[in-house]
């Protein structure tokens, strides 16, 4: 990678977590659909964009690493995502493209959703970075722009169009940005908070179904993703993963020992 290359791949992500960071935030927008001891669901509706935008917050009750690689092991979507018969909704592939760096990866993935709609799927990229000073993680996630053979180039962002699979007849990609941050509380219990903000391209669908579709999965998938977390420790396939993958290991290394962070992620 030349100088100029780096330089702009650093503006680029630099701009990118900015933009997450300032979207965990939240603003007086947003609405509280379901709140628990334990767990917050939130919506806020695109006034004026096709984009509609869901947070989810809680405590997880097991280590910071546990709560990541749920999140971050894509080919194991499949195993603990929501299933739906009414409203249908089921992930029918999630797998890695490419790994860019360690901390970063270019996935795709596909889901049914209810009739008469058609199957949709996403080509999103994953970014991670690691907040010693705050005992946190926080990740980045976008979908690759539509125009990715004009504007997408490999010595910036890690790969090009060839990467991509082509666009299959019926199938419907969808748009995404958000993100996430786990801050640990002690070593067997951290903080989570994610914000989605999603265009499903269903534009003549009222946005009150719109918005129930997607608390239902938002909802019904972030408890399936606690209830995955805490079992974790028991997993084969996680414990796998943590024990091979170099991103894990190097964020344990970094987290102190202790951390004091009780009232998780201070908006």
């Amino acid at each position: 990678m030349d100088d100029d290359s780096y330089q702009a791949t650093i503006k680029m992500k630099t701009e990118e977590m900015l933009e997450v960071l300032e979207s965990l935030r939240l603003g007086t927008d947003w609405k509280v659909e379901d709140e628990s001891q334990d767990l917050r669901i939130m919506y806020c509706p695109g006034r004026g964009t096709p984009f509609h935008s869901y947070c989810v917050e809680g405590i997880v009750n097991a280590p910071l690493v546990h709560a990541l690689c749920v999140m971050w092991e894509v080919p194991c979507f499949k195993k603990w995502w929501p299933h739906f018969t009414v409203p249908s909704f089921k992930v029918l592939e999630s797998q890695w493209l490419r790994m860019l760096r360690i901390c970063e990866n270019l996935f795709h993935m596909r889901c049914k959703v209810p009739w008469p709609f058609a199957t949709r799927e996403m080509l999103v990229t994953s970014f991670e970075l690691e907040l010693p000073e705050l005992d946190a993680v926080v990740g980045c996630l976008r979908t690759v722009p539509q125009e990715a053979e004009t504007i997408v180039k490999e010595t910036i962002h890690g790969f090009n169009a060839s990467h991509l699979p082509p666009p299959k007849e019926g199938v419907i990609r969808m748009e995404a940005n958000g993100g996430f941050i786990l801050q640990k509380i002690s070593d067997e219990k951290c903080y989570i908070r994610a914000v989605i903000h999603l265009d499903l391209k269903l534009d003549l669908v009222p946005t009150w179904v719109i918005n129930f579709l997607g608390r239902q999965v938002v909802g019904h998938g972030f408890r399936l993703y606690l209830k995955t977390v805490s079992s974790v420790k028991e997993s084969k396939v996680f414990q796998e993963c943590i024990r091979q993958q170099p991103l894990y290991s190097r964020i344990t290394l970094q987290m102190l020992p202790k951390s004091s962070h009780e009232n998780g992620y201070k908006s």
